[in-house]
């Protein structure tokens, strides 16, 4: 079972085997008009399509993920990114 953050300020997290082996997951957070964070916005499924040989995210998942909880905070009045 491992975790990272994927970049210092890439707001996005990554959990590998956390509660089930051979799992994984991408997640990014949902922010309103304050900044405040709401929600998260996240994909799950098997390791070995979520991440490399490497065992690192994927990096057009992690855009994907990261694109999509901008576009909802967007929605929600937070500032442009």
């Amino acid at each position: 079972s491992w975790s990272e953050t994927v970049a210092p300020g890439a707001i996005v997290a990554v959990t590998v085997g956390e509660l089930m082996r051979g799992e994984a997951s991408i997640a990014a957070p949902i922010e309103d008009r304050r900044g405040a964070t709401v929600g998260a916005m996240s994909i799950s499924g098997p390791a070995t399509r979520l991440c490399t040989t490497r065992k690192r995210a994927r990096s057009e998942l992690v855009g994907y993920v990261r694109e999509a909880a901008r576009s909802v905070s967007r929605e929600l009045g937070a500032i442009p990114w």
